[in-house]
């Protein structure tokens, strides 16, 4: 038996990982010519990093998973509204020019991912009102652009990461 790729479970995060994908500026973010290079990028439900390669060899990379139980209500006979809620995290390495520890540093390398980060939203927001994507209900930045530090920079290098929360609704 083969799965259902656009179920109501599994085409919710197919759709946001080509709303991402088809982000021009998550493209150029991680050097694809197109969406479909792009979300060989996205990863769901999360990076499978291993000891031959470890996360930060696939950065700059997004990671897609359900954040809570998708529900279906039943709005008529023999239909369905479906909504849930998926995680989305955007990880990428801080750039060469944007590295150093003075405090003007700081806030280039800081302005430089939250710019990019609201660059990828409002393009995924533009496409979802286009239809044929995820109907985007609301997305959340749940978790703040953090810059990565002490241990974790000297283990996985210096890089940013935020984390963000579509609400869904409608359907695959």
């Amino acid at each position: 038996m083969t799965a259902d790729a656009t179920n109501l479970l599994w085409g919710p995060l197919a759709n946001l990982r080509a709303l991402i994908a088809g982000s021009a500026s998550f493209q150029d973010l991680v050097g694809a010519d197109d969406a479909t290079e792009a979300a060989g990028r996205i990863y769901c439900p999360g990076f499978p990093a291993t000891e031959a390669e470890p996360v930060q060899a696939a950065r700059p990379l997004a990671w897609i998973d359900l954040a809570d139980q998708p529900s279906f209500e039943r709005v008529g006979n023999s239909a369905y509204a479906a909504s849930g809620t998926i995680h989305w995290a955007l990880e990428a390495d801080v750039p060469a020019a944007h590295q150093g520890t003075t405090a003007a540093q700081l806030e280039t390398a800081h302005t430089w991912f939250t710019a990019l980060l609201g660059d990828i939203i409002d393009e995924m927001l533009a496409l979802a009102e286009g239809g044929g994507y995820l109907a985007v209900r609301r997305a959340t930045v749940i978790s703040p652009p953090m810059r990565s530090g002490g241990e974790v920079a000297a283990g996985e290098g210096d890089f940013y990461q935020a984390v963000v929360e579509i609400e869904w609704e409608g359907g695959a």
